[in-house]
Parts: structure tokens; sequence; C-alpha cells
């Protein structure tokens, strides 16, 4: 009689309560194996997370109502951007210091990356400019997402796009990482680079990748800030590097930001708590969580793929270091890190990062509090806050109501509230101007 023979008659002999039961406990586990395969997407070290299609189109969707509904939150975005813009499209346009050649603090290129789409948008169809800076905007919206970034509002703020070319970066090898952080550095704003000193740390002291950073700083100059200081030294009249100029305005020598206002080093604590209620309350305590769990949860993963919880986190930190003890603070400083607090957050609560066994019903619980939350400021500031939006809209409408006629000259009064006025491009038409007390 051979083993698996022996085997099978031990089996066949076995009391009939033992086979149920070990009939029972095989069906369980092909359930468990069956569930397994279909409750979704998830790893090693214990996240869940959608499909990529299903993260997109959620991404792209919310993004497209941002697009659509959100306001500018920034006055700098209209004076700096939207406005430089509308010149760059049909020739008219306020301009801000800043673009003047004394000071060339902002980069032209940065602006002709958003300018040609609209461009082409306004020679071939020539809409009403409102449609053009919807376009732009759903445009952003719709390029993003590719890019794996979460949905907040499409901005043309340079502090934005940084932190999605890192986080693109993020995805590629660890070259690229570098590349994506001076592209969004150099051309967009170049406080930014304070996200990849981790990843220059990484490269350096972890892995000594001496050869490769400098190769790819010199790549990156060549490609990336050689043509920005061409195109602006062109435009301005003058030898112009405008990521160096904002930094030495700013840091050395300058007039400096604080010219602008100071406010308090609670500002950003209680900033982020409105903006992301309990979601920033769990990213700022994250590191005191991590400590918890590497003595109390057993660990679950012990790869050495990933990096280090510190060098993880240390890029939000980092830049919290440094902007919290600023005098001149402002909400949209602290754009750059909102992807990093909603990843940070999101790792706090996944299951497998506590001590009890069962916690799916944690991070059900705290995604419904604060989506209820985040909704509740979403509405709240599109009521409060949208009325100059709406304002300007029915003014564009005007003079197809009362029939103006396009080559008549309209002034316009926005009184002392310019700092609400969201662009040149809600006039009708070129022929429209607008003034300030």
């Amino acid at each position: 009689m051979t083993k698996s023979q022996l085997s099978f008659r031990l089996r066949q002999n076995a009391p009939q309560s033992v086979r149920k039961d070990s009939r029972k406990e095989g069906h369980k586990k092909s359930l468990k194996a069956d569930v397994s395969k279909t409750e979704g997407n998830s790893n090693s070290a214990g996240l869940l997370f959608p499909a990529g299609d299903t993260a997109f189109k959620t991404i792209l969707s919310a993004r497209f109502c941002a697009a659509i509904w959100s306001y500018i939150t920034d006055c700098d975005e209209t004076f700096n951007y939207w406005e430089p813009m509308h010149y760059l499209v049909f020739g008219k346009g306020l301009q801000t210091w800043e673009y003047s050649p004394e000071y060339g603090l902002r980069s032209y290129l940065y602006l002709m990356v958003h300018a040609v789409p609209a461009w082409i948008y306004n020679k071939l169809l020539q809409p009403n400019p409102i449609l053009i800076f919807y376009f732009t905007r759903c445009l952003l919206g719709l390029i993003w997402p590719y890019v794996k970034i979460q949905p907040f509002c499409p901005q043309v703020l340079p502090c934005i796009q940084p932190l999605q070319l890192v986080q693109h970066g993020g995805s590629k090898s660890m070259h690229w990482q570098y590349f994506f952080t001076a592209l969004g550095s150099l051309l967009g704003w170049p406080f930014a680079a304070l996200l990849g000193v981790p990843i220059a740390f990484d490269m350096l002291f972890r892995k000594k990748l001496y050869t490769d950073f400098v190769a790819w700083s010199a790549i990156s100059a060549l490609v990336i800030l050689l043509p920005i200081v061409i195109i602006d030294s062109m435009i301005y009249g003058c030898i112009t590097v405008a990521p160096f100029n904002i930094v030495k305005y700013n840091i050395f020598g300058g007039a400096g930001p604080n010219l602008y206002g100071t406010e308090p080093f609670s500002y950003y604590l209680i900033n982020g708590f409105l903006n992301f209620n309990f979601v920033w309350v769990l990213a700022l305590v994250s590191p005191f969580m991590i400590t918890l769990n590497y003595y109390f949860v057993p660990s679950k993963n012990k790869s050495t793929l990933y990096l280090p919880y510190w060098l993880s986190l240390s890029p939000m930190f980092l830049w919290l270091a440094v902007f919290m003890v600023q005098e001149h603070k402002e909400e949209r400083f602290l754009f750059p890190i909102y992807p990093l607090i909603c990843l940070i957050c999101s790792k706090r609560i996944s299951p497998g990062m506590h001590y009890l066994d069962k916690t799916l019903f944690i991070m059900i619980g705290v995604i419904a509090v604060t989506s209820w939350l985040g909704i509740s400021r979403v509405f709240a500031l599109y009521r409060n806050y949208h009325a100059p939006f709406d304002l300007m809209m029915e003014l564009n409408r005007y003079p197809v109501e009362t029939k103006v006629p396009d080559k008549a000259h309209v002034n316009v009064c926005i009184g002392k509230d310019w700092h609400r006025y969201p662009s040149s491009f809600f006039l009708p038409n070129t022929n429209w101007n607008v003034y300030d007390l």
C-alpha cells in the first residue's frame, strides 16, 4: 500500500464529524480565496485602493467639477498668471511689477505652457474669452489625473504644479524623480525644490549615486533651465534667470515677503484643519502613530523594497518646518503638500496599520466623517465666495442681452474689490477695459 493510498484510507476511516469539519474548513478557505480576489486591490502592506481606471475616473470627475465651479482662491493667480496669459493670447492684459524687467521674478515660459493651447483654441474657433478660461481649466483637469495626483482645484498657480510633477516622478525611477522635481522647481516654483531634498538625500547618502546625481543635475540644467533663461531673456530684453530672481528677492536682500503682512505661528495649524479637518490631524500625528505601530503592532511586511517611514514622511514635515517659522504666511504656501497630507492620512487608517485585527470599521468611519466635513467645506466656499464669478458672468452676457455693439469701448469699474476680480477673460471682448479705485 502506497503512502497516498494509506492517507486516503485514514481519511475514509475518520469520524463523520471530523470529515464534516474538514469539508467546512475547506469550503471556508475557498470562500476566503474567492473573496480576496474580488474585494478590491490591496497589497502586502495591508493597503486597500481602487483599480487604476476607477481612480482615474473619480479624480477626473472631481477635477472637472472643480474646474467649472471653484473660484480663484488667490489674487496672485489672477494678476500674475491669468492676466499675463490674457496678454499672450489677446495682446492685452494687466501687468504686475513682478513682470517688469527690473525684477523679472516670473518666467514667461511657464505662462506659454498654459497659453499655447488657449491661443490655438482662440485662433481656430474665436470663442467668447470666458470659454477660453474654462477650457484651460478643464484641460489642466484632464492632464493631471494622468500623473496620479489628488483631486484638487485645477489652477495655474506655480505652487500647485511642482508637487504634481514630483508625484509623477515618484512613479518612475529615481532618476526621473529627480528630473521631474527639477522641472517643477525651475519651471514652476523654486521653493518647491525643498520637496526634492529627500530624493537627493536618498541618491547621495543611501545609494551613493554620486555620478548619477551630477549627470541628472546637468541634464536638468540643460533641458529645463537653459530654455527658461533664453526665452525670458528675449522677452525681458536682458539676461534674466527668473528662478534665481524670485529666490533672491524673497531671501537674499530683496524687500522680502513680510511687506505683504505677517501671521502667527499657529496660522498653518488652523488653516490646515479648516481645509482638511481630521485628515490634517492624522497627518500631523503620523510620526507618533508610526512609533506606536513599530513597538506594539506585529510587523506584517519586512520587505526592504519600501523606503523608511522617516524618509517617506520627510517631505511634508520638512516643508512645514521651513514655512511655519516664516513670518509671512499664505494659504497657498501649503498647496504643494496637499496630496502628501491625504497620502499620509490614508496610510495611517489603512488596515494592517493598527493593533486590532479587524480595523476596517476605523477606516470607513474616518472616511465617512472627513468626507462629510470636506463636502460641507466645499459647499460653504462655493456659497460664500463664488459671487465675483457669478457677477462677471452676468457682465459677460450683458452685451448680448442689451445689444451693445462689439466695437464699442466700455470701461468697467470694480471699485476697491480688485483682489476679487477673476481676470480679463470674463470681459466680453478686448474693447472692454477694467479699472479700480
